[in-house]
């Protein structure tokens, strides 16, 4: 199976969507005691946030902290920084401008 997960660099962060094959292979490689660079999540581009709403996409969030990735938002817009503010998740996904 490592052959299909490349090992990412620690220098950069690692750009990844809020799909279920990207958190997959975030999980894996944590679960398998790799060291993963903060994970980047542009939020312009979330697809599900448009289909699944913002609750969602915070749920996605908080399970890849919870696989114990550090994660970095870009692209928020003002209902996705409001939610992440209201819910007192500031400190865990800082926003970073891209």
């Amino acid at each position: 199976m490592s052959s299909l997960h490349p090992t990412p660099t620690p220098a950069a962060p690692l750009e990844v969507a809020l799909d279920a094959a990207s958190l997959d292979l975030v999980t894996w490689w944590l679960d398998h005691g790799r060291l993963l660079p903060p994970l980047r999540i542009n939020c312009q581009e979330l697809r599900c946030r448009r289909t699944l709403g913002v609750a969602h996409v915070v749920s996605q969030l908080l399970r890849l902290r919870a696989a114990g990735a550090t994660v970095q938002l870009t692209h928020v817009d003002s209902t996705m920084r409001r939610a992440i503010q209201e819910l007192a998740l500031a400190p865990l996904f800082p926003i970073v401008e891209a």
